[in-house]
């Protein structure tokens, strides 16, 4: 299966198609190999076809299988997973991956109980089934509880590591705990922990979801050397908080740095200019990437026609929208559409919602009768919310004049 370790799926996939006898060894691998790119339904349909041919699995496949279900956060079959292991594992204890996994995927289905059930039940405990549990909580919001269990750990005399302190940090970025964030933060500086590059853009990270823009430029401006992550998050925080001019004097600095920009830092940029209605400085950064080759992918393509669309130049959008030579081919593939319905889709989207609805029914006539396509579902429905809207300000402009 070497094949799956390079990145060839369709090889691999062969390959393991044509072994006869296979062993839970093929099974495991394909199986990991689906979970790492991301096809979790491949994934699940491998892990079915292996029960229908009752190949018992291993413990290494057990821990693939759950982070699938993890992912998909299929909490059925999860739980049928978990007594699978208590089952046939001996006295029903499983081993420190494996229970860490379980844990990770009742987290991920956000079902506190059971996780707590499989750490409680656990014979031997490591600092990656002490993290997974604390992550557990702060995923859940109940951050008392995470507090506790952490204090609990340092107790017991486990130290955490980095991987430990990211986990942490990341799960209260997404679940907006300032406070505990900065508890981490301060418990980081005061034990004498290293503050790695990574680290420190986690912090940033989580300050700007936070909305705590301040202490996330003060992590900023501790680093002398910074890498086009820590860039990218600290431009993110000031995005995300709707600190335009802050922004973009980053986005010049890092540029005149040497940095050279990726997409997500573009599709930042991006999302300031159609929050303040900054047209020029969108058509600026359309033009930085076609002039830097900055690969486009989805998300960067769906950002200028949202951009142009807010800033209300309908032709621009119309360009950025039919402009196929920037779609990564393989994504779209990968996400099983065809690529011009996805940028109509987005552009007549864009139109509905930024007030552009006589724009986007001219849009919505140019793909039918100039590029030839046959409307679906979607397409009526950014209309019908467009021709709502349009209505709905008409009805309101003549109630209005009428009233005085």
């Amino acid at each position: 299966m070497m094949y799956s370790e390079v990145g060839s799926l369709a090889s691999a996939r062969l390959v393991f198609d044509k072994i006869h006898k296979k062993d839970v060894v093929s099974w495991s691998t394909m199986i990991r190999s689906y979970d790492k790119s991301g096809l979790l339904d491949e994934a699940l349909d491998l892990v079915r076809d292996m029960h229908v041919m009752r190949v018992k699995p291993s413990e290494i496949a057990m821990i693939s299988i759950t982070h699938v279900l993890a992912e998909i956060a299929d909490l059925k079959l999860g739980k049928a997973t978990h007594a699978y292991v208590m089952r046939n594992w001996k006295c029903g204890k499983s081993g420190v991956p494996l229970s860490t996994a379980l844990i990770d995927m009742y987290a991920k289905c956000k079902n506190l109980a059971y996780a707590r059930r499989v750490f409680d039940g656990m014979s031997e405990t490591s600092i990656i089934s002490w993290t997974a549990m604390i992550a557990t909580y702060i995923h859940c919001n109940n951050l008392n509880e995470g507090v506790g269990l952490f204090v609990k750990m340092l107790g017991e005399g486990m130290s955490p590591n980095e991987i430990t302190m990211l986990s942490f940090v990341k799960e209260c970025g997404t679940a907006g705990a300032l406070e505990l964030g900065k508890l981490l933060h301060a418990f980081t500086l005061r034990s004498g922990f290293t503050m790695s590059l990574v680290l420190a853009t986690a912090f940033i990270d989580m300050y700007g979801k936070c909305g705590d823009v301040r202490s996330a430029r003060s992590v900023f401006d501790s680093f002398k050397s910074k890498d086009l992550m820590m860039w990218s998050a600290m431009i993110s925080a000031y995005a995300q908080n709707n600190c335009i001019d802050e922004a973009f004097d980053i986005f010049v600095h890092m540029t005149g740095c040497g940095i050279r920009p990726n997409e997500r830092t573009m599709v930042s940029r991006l999302m300031i200019c159609a929050k303040a209605g900054s047209l020029e400085m969108g058509k600026w950064i359309h033009s930085y990437i076609d002039k830097q080759g900055i690969k486009g992918n989805i998300i960067l393509k769906t950002s200028l026609v949202d951009t142009y669309a807010k800033c209300g130049d309908i032709d621009a959008l119309l360009a950025a929208a039919m402009d196929r030579d920037h779609w990564n081919s393989e994504e779209m593939e990968a996400l099983g559409v065809i690529h011009n319905d996805i940028t109509f889709i987005g552009a007549l989207h864009a139109c509905s919602h930024s007030g552009l609805w006589q724009e986007g029914k001219i849009l919505f006539h140019k793909m039918v009768h100039e590029f030839g396509f046959i409307p679906k579902v979607e397409h009526y429905g950014c209309i019908w919310i467009s021709s709502c809207c349009m209505q709905a300000s008409q009805e309101y402009q003549t109630w209005g004049m009428g009233s005085h």
